[in-house]
């Protein structure tokens, strides 16, 4: 049984009981996840999506925590984010909003070139 993962911020987030569930696949340099959960009283998240391959590269993702502090001591409060991202041509789509801390974020754009570096 491991306690930790290491990483305090992730081991707040993970204490406790927490369900992973997974179920993925793998083949050749494809990968499809149909279903990822992870849940417990502090994180709910929950992610699908594939890439390489014949099926179009997407990732859907939703994440939800219930306190803040558990991730940053000097915030409070819930916070959940939602992510889409489809790869289109040589581009990807993202979609991400949220909110939490008194923040909402609703973000629309394009990510080129994602292989290079600054």
């Amino acid at each position: 049984m491991c306690e930790t993962v290491g990483q305090p911020d992730a081991d707040r987030l993970l204490e406790g009981l927490t369900t992973l569930q997974v179920l993925a696949e793998k083949d050749g340099d494809a990968l499809r996840i149909e279903t990822l959960n992870v849940e417990n009283p502090q994180i709910t998240a929950t992610a699908e999506g594939s890439y390489g391959g014949p099926q179009a590269n997407a990732l859907q993702a939703n994440v939800t925590v219930a306190e803040l502090s558990d991730v940053v001591p000097e915030l409070s409060g819930r916070a959940s984010v939602n992510l889409v991202a489809e790869e289109t041509g040589d581009a990807w789509q993202v979609a991400l909003d949220g909110d939490g801390a008194g923040v909402v974020i609703d973000l629309l754009g394009e990510v080129s070139n994602p292989t290079t570096s600054p």
